[in-house]
């Protein structure tokens, strides 16, 4: 894993003081955004699943060594404060659908870890093979013109802190 000993901002479904300092898996803490995907009504979810299995599709044939989408959390540097609430603009959150959800700051521990730039998915009107293509470069870590930094991360990790707790 690179990038050890840094901190991440993780919108985590809710968290309490008592979970501070805690050991968690992402394979038994699924990313809310999987967990919340069919609730969040404005989102086009059947649109979602098949950019999602494609996207995984191409991770499992051609990127195996890369965490997996489906069982990572979604993280960001600490060090872009700014950046973290467009970040869950980003990813469909709104304010209706963050009610109960916790920003918090992780320490990935051990486990697979890949930044990305997450515009290169953004692929509403794309056909099957564009959506792959833009797949490959997510994969790749190419930037767009305008990068916005997703980290995933599959593993064991503590929670360090408490940001915000939306309500």
């Amino acid at each position: 894993m690179s990038e050890e000993s840094k901190m991440y901002y993780h919108l985590a479904r809710q968290v309490d003081e008592t979970e501070i300092g805690q050991e968690k898996e992402t394979a038994k803490d699924l990313s809310c955004y999987w967990q919340g995907l069919i609730s969040r009504p404005e989102n086009n979810y059947v649109y979602q699943f098949r950019k999602e299995y494609i996207v995984e599709e191409i991770r499992k044939s051609e990127f195996p060594d890369l965490p997996s989408r489906k069982r990572s959390i979604f993280m960001i540097d600490t060090q872009w404060e700014e950046y973290a609430e467009l970040f869950l603009r980003g990813m469909g959150f709104r304010d209706s659908n963050l009610n109960g959800r916790t920003l918090t700051i992780v320490e990935p521990l051990q486990g697979n870890l890949h930044r990305a730039d997450m515009e290169k998915l953004n692929v509403e009107d794309l056909d099957y093979s564009e959506i792959e293509d833009a797949a490959r470069k997510y994969w790749n870590g190419m930037e767009s013109y305008v990068p916005m930094y997703e980290i995933l991360f599959e593993g064991s990790y503590i929670i360090r802190d408490i940001v915000k707790t939306y309500q």
